[in-house]
């Protein structure tokens, strides 16, 4: 048993012997046909260093041309400029609506402003109108007092001579038992036209029938 293996051990070291033989024989087989070869002709020598040849992925210009220009029918610039055209008549339209609708947002603050005002100022003349109509109520309200109190001659005599509105509206705030005497020392004429337009401020407005 050990006899075998040491035979198997021999018939290793032999083969690796060989395989390490036949190596170097190879390499000298072809280091001797390199030596054999023979020289290059004239000019090869800068082909093979690739002096005269590029790699047309290095970018290089040697093996490359440039693009053909484009050209353009005239059909087909008339139609560039006219599409150049539209566009600059686009944005010429488009800052000019860009322009008024700036212009509109300022009037609209503007009305706005000018309604803000006039409502005020409606305010103010309705508080005035209020305070007036106030004090001209407490007026006649004075007046319409002071008429009571007289006698019912020198009230008539007096108001014969007053204006017809400042007129009615004493008449109209004065109770029938204090009015009726005035009226009837007054001008019969006069108590007439009082007669008639109290008669028509007290006349409720016609509705028009469809």
């Amino acid at each position: 048993m050990k006899k075998a293996k040491n035979i198997s051990a021999l018939f290793c070291v032999a083969f690796l012997l060989c395989t390490a033989a036949g190596s170097v024989t190879v390499r000298a087989q072809m280091q001797q046909i390199v030596d054999d070869a023979p020289p290059p002709l004239a000019g090869q020598e800068d082909m093979l260093a690739g002096d005269r040849f590029e790699n047309p992925f290095e970018g290089g210009t040697g093996g490359s041309s440039a693009p053909a220009p484009t050209h353009f029918t005239d059909s087909e610039i008339e139609v560039l400029q006219s599409l150049a055209q539209r566009r600059t008549n686009l944005e010429r339209r488009e800052r000019q609506l860009a322009q008024r609708e700036a212009l509109l947002s300022a009037a609209e603050v503007e009305v706005d402003r000018k309604i803000s005002e006039l409502n005020q100022l409606r305010s103010e003349i309705e508080e005035l109108l209020g305070k007036q109509s106030t004090e001209q109520e407490n007026r006649l309200r004075s007046l319409v007092r002071i008429y009571e109190n007289m006698k019912p001659q020198e009230a008539a005599r007096i108001m014969n001579t007053l204006d017809m509105d400042v007129l009615l509206d004493v008449i109209a705030r004065m109770p029938e038992r204090r009015s009726a005497p005035i009226m009837a020392n007054m001008n019969p004429e006069r108590a007439r036209q009082i007669t008639i337009r109290l008669a028509e401020r007290s006349r409720l407005p016609q509705v028009a029938e469809e």
